[in-house]
């Protein structure tokens, strides 16, 4: 069984960020820059082939993995996530133990050694209303299953788009219309150390957060888009909503929706919506 990390990165030279991860298996990278092109070399246990492409956004960039990519089991990857010893060999043996299983999600923590943040303490198939708390560093997949499908990344959403991320919830929601099987497993693979910037950015609680969380939502959703918003500001108004007005984070979420309604039926970005 082959398994490969699809790694997005941006405005590297070279490849050796690699090391940093610590992989026991291949990697096929699409680094965003200023000019186009293409290597392959071997670093540590990995044959590591990088696209360089001067296209942008997070959503195209994993779409060219998507198309790029060889093997039977995929791993999205971000480019500061460290794996932890021994994990190829468990997700082997988790798509050997359960065959039914298209995609399987598993767990990171922020520090080697703690003990995993899932929520679930025992295997698991996934619904709809599951999927808005999985990270895109928690999914690996079979790349048959996948490709047979026909998934795409939604190009409005992710760093880099209009609504600047869930593409990876997206892509979640779109294999469960599709008929794939999504999988939980209680176990950790790798960690991702603290960075001060991106807590920063996570804690930008604003209107322009509850605008692009209303077309996410949609995007997710569809027509219970509603009421899965309201659920996420139930469950979240003694954490977000000490500095921001409630009816102000819906009223956002409604503009959200209704921009992404617009921008979807535009063929230049590649997506239209038959919600």
């Amino acid at each position: 069984m082959k398994i490969t990390h699809l790694i997005s990165t941006m405005h590297r030279d070279c490849a050796d960020f690699i090391s940093d991860m610590r992989l026991s298996c291949d990697a096929t990278v699409v680094n965003q820059c200023d000019t186009e092109g293409y290597s392959e070399e071997h670093i540590g246990k990995s044959l590591v082939k990088m696209y360089s492409t001067k296209e942008r956004g997070l959503s195209l960039s994993r779409n060219m993995l998507l198309d790029k990519t060889v093997g039977d089991i995929a791993i999205l990857s971000d480019d500061d996530i460290v794996y932890l010893d021994g994990y190829e060999e468990k997700l082997a043996e988790a798509y050997k133990s359960y065959p039914n299983a298209d995609i399987i999600v598993f767990s990171f923590t922020e520090k080697a050694g703690e003990c995993t943040r899932r929520q679930f303490k025992r295997p698991r198939w996934l619904g709809r209303h599951h999927i808005s708390k999985i990270a895109s560093v928690e999914i690996s997949f079979r790349v048959a299953s996948v490709r047979s499908a026909g998934l795409r990344f939604d190009t409005l959403l992710g760093l880099g788009a209009p609504f600047g991320s869930a593409e990876e919830n997206a892509f979640l929601s779109d294999a469960l219309s599709a008929g794939l099987k999504i999988l939980y497993l209680p176990m950790t693979l790798c960690y991702l150390p603290p960075d001060e910037t991106r807590q920063k950015w996570q804690d930008g609680f604003d209107g322009d957060y509850f605008f692009k969380k209303g077309g996410c939502f949609y995007r997710i959703y569809g027509k219970s888009y509603l009421l899965y918003s309201l659920a996420f500001i139930l469950s979240k108004k003694s954490s977000l909503f000490r500095n921001v007005k409630i009816f102000s984070a819906l009223k956002n979420m409604r503009r959200g929706k209704k921009s992404y309604k617009e921008l979807s039926g535009n063929a230049s970005y590649g997506y239209n919506t038959d919600l």
